[in-house]
């Protein structure tokens, strides 16, 4: 997929999906945000978009600044565990602003570590 059409993808799920944002836990330095409205399950496998939502500007690994990451994550709801479909860094709050650094990243499954902030979006996920 090319780097505009990912970024078409990206703006799009951010605009059409802005308003279904749920926080579903806080940290002193974010708020985790899900979107009910994009979980999509095949049996044991549950797909759904999240928000991490920073209280103050974060840097990446190349400088840049950033202050909220959207994320597709894959989730095994039997087997507790995970995988990264998408994510996408933003220049503003909640998703919006400039894409700073996005990926589309089908790696391998990783287990769920317990009380973590990828725990909290797979309960929602899986409806736990």
């Amino acid at each position: 997929m090319s780097k505009a059409m990912l970024m078409l993808l990206f703006s799009a799920v951010c605009n059409s999906a802005a308003a279904e944002w749920v926080a579903v836990g806080k940290h002193a330095a974010l708020t985790i945000y899900a979107n009910p409205a994009t979980i999509f399950k095949n049996g044991n496998k549950v797909k759904m978009w999240g928000l991490r939502d920073f209280n103050a500007e974060q840097t990446d690994l190349e400088g840049f600044l950033y202050a909220s990451i959207m994320i597709q994550k894959n989730f095994d709801c039997k087997k507790g565990q995970y995988q990264i479909s998408n994510y996408s860094y933003h220049a503003e709050n909640m998703g919006k602003g400039k894409v700073i650094h996005n990926s589309l990243n089908h790696g391998s499954w990783r287990e769920i570590t317990p009380y973590s902030i990828t725990d909290v979006e797979k309960k929602v996920a899986c409806g736990e």
